[in-house]
């Protein structure tokens, strides 16, 4: 998903200092969990971090390019807030 994201960001021609701060945005980002006497932690490598600044922007990029996608006859996408809804008829 990152890969498409950024790559969306050079094709619309996206000034690379915004791109390198896209980049380093995504880079080693951990998810923890931590309960009385438990701590883990995870390195995260999809998605849009939560809770940031920036978040809501970069899922809003992200999800506004589904409707645009070209899928098989019979399908339909629907999108509302942070909805999605893909309907395909077959057979």
């Amino acid at each position: 998903m990152m890969a498409g994201f950024l790559r969306k960001q050079i094709e619309s021609e996206c000034p690379k200092n915004l791109y390198r701060l896209t980049v380093s945005y995504f880079t080693q980002r951990t998810a923890v969990l931590s309960t009385n006497n438990l701590r883990t932690e995870k390195a995260i490598s999809r998605e849009c971090p939560k809770g940031s600044c920036c978040g809501p922007r970069f899922w809003n990029l992200q999800f506004n390019s589904l409707p645009q996608l070209l899928f098989m006859a019979r399908t339909k996408v629907l999108a509302y807030a942070d909805d999605l809804l893909i309907a395909t008829r077959g057979d």
